[in-house]
């Protein structure tokens, strides 16, 4: 089975989380933001929260919950009502080394009075005047994410070596979309994945190597075609004394088609899966 490894960054889990998630985070953040000075800042794996350059509160998301880091010293919590789990032992979270998990409306409550005991220990009064904003985020696809950066693929080797819960294994078919341009191509497989979804037949042959882009390929040609040598010289889309092809990447494919070459570069291996199409390469 192909199946091809994701990278998710927080924003991508936010917009992938169910509705529960996404209206608790929306409420913490505007609990957290109507402290004085208050400012928050996105990175790949966290949205933390700072007053100048002290860090009050990290977040993050796993399983439909969201998990905060807080300012507090988890030794003089215990005992408490409060269910935590102490991190200090762990060097990124040296200034948040209290962990809690946000997933009901009682860990809500819970969250919002010890976010309250980090603004009082660093005296940060709330706003008088401050208007609660929508910080909801629409759901989207994973190809979508990918091509907006916010999931990373990861490189393709052994997948029972990975471990790390941020990462999804995907089918290659759940990919598929209708029309793939070279920038949505590059985001979503790595050349090393390319590589390795490339077929080949034992066919190696010599002559003149011509160049054809698979745009002028997919203009030319219908939906599960099967693209060879002889049919580009009967369209006249290379010389007839072409004995080699190589196809390049360039403008869109907008159908699958199986193409037979003796070279292919990376991004077209791409785009000719993207759409359901296979590349087979003489050698």
């Amino acid at each position: 089975m192909d199946l091809i490894k994701y990278k998710y960054s927080f924003t991508a889990k936010l917009i992938q989380s169910n509705k529960k998630t996404k209206q608790c985070y929306d409420k913490l953040k505007n609990y957290i933001l109507s402290y004085k000075g208050v400012r928050s800042r996105v990175s790949w794996n966290y949205e933390s929260f700072y007053l100048l350059k002290q860090l009050f509160v990290k977040m993050n998301i796993s399983k439909n919950c969201i998990i905060l880091y807080l300012a507090l010293d988890p030794k003089e919590y215990k005992n408490t009502q409060y269910v935590f789990k102490d991190v200090s032992d762990k060097i990124k979270y040296e200034k948040v080394p209290m962990l809690i998990n946000v997933s009901c409306v009682d860990s809500i409550r819970a969250a919002e009075e010890l976010i309250s005991a980090v603004m009082s220990k660093f005296a940060i009064e709330k706003k008088i005047d401050y208007k609660y904003k929508n910080y909801f985020h629409p759901y989207e696809t994973t190809v979508s994410l990918v091509i907006n950066g916010l999931v990373k693929v990861v490189d393709y080797n052994d997948i029972r070596d990975i471990q790390d819960s941020d990462v999804e294994k995907i089918k290659m078919a759940e990919l598929i979309h209708k029309e793939v341009t070279i920038s949505e191509a590059d985001n979503v497989i790595s050349d090393a994945r390319a590589r390795y979804l490339t077929n080949t037949i034992d066919n190696k042959r010599s002559g003149r190597l011509v160049a054809v882009n698979i745009d002028t390929i997919s203009m030319n040609f219908k939906a599960n075609d099967e693209v060879t040598l002889e049919d580009l010289k009967g369209l006249g889309l290379v010389p007839e004394n072409t004995g080699r092809i190589k196809v390049l990447a360039r403008g869109v494919i907008d159908k699958p088609l199986t193409i037979i070459a003796d070279g292919f570069s990376l991004q077209a291996i791409k785009m000719i899966i993207l759409t359901g199409g296979e590349p087979i390469q003489c050698q």
